[in-house]
């Protein structure tokens, strides 16, 4: 169906350089739609796009976002749906059920993560359970202290582990198989367990149901030490953040952890690069229940993503720098738009 008509400048070599020759009217068949492209589509749109004009020509054309959407078509309701599409694929992949427990293992295990342990103070969110070394003393969801960087676990629901990750945090014990093979200085560090174990709970589902945050930047023997401590109760499945996953232990991913400033700069970016993509992450993190934290008041008058400075979870941070990025890369000047 034809549905527009695009511009393609033709363009000749001459003396060294391009040169405009003439414009090309075409008519536009692909379909346009500000609803999010199905997949079926996609591929089809892929094979009948390399048919199609002269390398010149091409640079010149519109770039589409991975999932086949033209991003200028889009609505800022568009933008935040592909937000939450990329956000859910990164915790949840294409298992709906990664891992499984019979009710006793369940029950054990939502029992190892609601006990009080030697040198750990719990921290009970409803949705998550905090665990962290007595020499924490602020409620972790107060977000008076963001943490520096974060490891996300794929683990499977192993009461043992919680006893391993304790000792760990409050003691600097290495465990494994319950025995300790060697003692450091504890990390400056807590971690979270997601606490939907019932039959159809997040937990079995997601692929990062335990993370543990660090205060302090993680050194490598930290990460060697998580990742002998968790190797033997680790999930087949790799975390699927698009960052971050260590090396030899798919089932780890050691990412920063962003901070209220970073969203902000993030939100600026996109600002820079469409309105409607700025007022997507504005409304994401204003309306949406990701704000957790209101910081330095910048003053009345301004819009309120910029008068205060907040912060969301890592995973929601990392698919809206996706989509950003996908967009600068879609809506850039080539080089043969600018000497046109």
């Amino acid at each position: 169906m034809v549905i527009g008509k695009t511009a393609r400048i033709i363009t000749k070599w001459i003396d060294g350089k391009w040169v405009k020759e003439a414009t090309q009217v075409v008519e536009e068949t692909v379909p346009k739609s500000k609803a999010l492209i199905k997949p079926e589509f996609r591929a089809k749109l892929a094979g009948s796009a390399s048919t199609t004009t002269s390398p010149v020509a091409r640079e010149v054309e519109h770039t589409r976002l991975p999932e086949g959407m033209l991003p200028e078509e889009m609505s800022m309701v568009d933008i935040r749906r592909l937000f939450y599409d990329r956000y859910k694929a990164m915790r949840y992949g294409d298992k709906a059920i990664i891992r499984r427990a019979t009710p006793e293992q369940a029950n054990k295990f939502h029992s190892a993560i609601k006990s009080e342990s030697k040198g750990i103070l719990i921290d009970d969110e409803v949705d998550w359970i905090y665990r962290k070394p007595c020499t924490i003393t602020d409620r972790i969801q107060s977000f008076k202290v963001i943490p520096k960087e974060r490891i996300s676990m794929n683990i499977n629901a192993e009461p043992e582990l919680i006893s391993a990750l304790d000792r760990y945090i409050a003691n600097g014990e290495v465990v494994i198989n319950g025995k300790v093979i060697k003692t450091v200085k504890p990390p400056q560090a807590y971690y979270k367990v997601d606490t939907g174990l019932d039959e159809t709970g997040s937990f079995w589902s997601r692929t990062d149901p335990i993370t543990m945050y660090f205060r302090e930047p993680a050194t490598a023997e930290q990460l060697a030490d998580i990742t002998q401590i968790t190797r033997r109760y680790s999930c087949s499945t790799p975390v699927t953040f698009p960052t971050g996953t260590l090396k030899g232990a798919n089932w780890l991913s050691h990412a920063k952890e962003h901070s209220p400033e970073d969203l902000y700069q993030l939100y600026k970016r996109a600002l820079r690069i469409d309105p409607k993509l700025a007022e997507a992450i504005e409304v994401k993190v204003t309306k949406s229940g990701y704000g957790r934290l209101a910081g330095v008041d910048y003053g009345v008058g301004l819009p309120y993503i910029e008068r205060y400075r907040f912060r969301m979870s890592e995973g929601q941070y990392q698919a809206i720098e996706s989509v950003v990025n996908d967009f600068e890369k879609a809506l850039g000047k080539s080089g043969f738009d600018r000497i046109m």
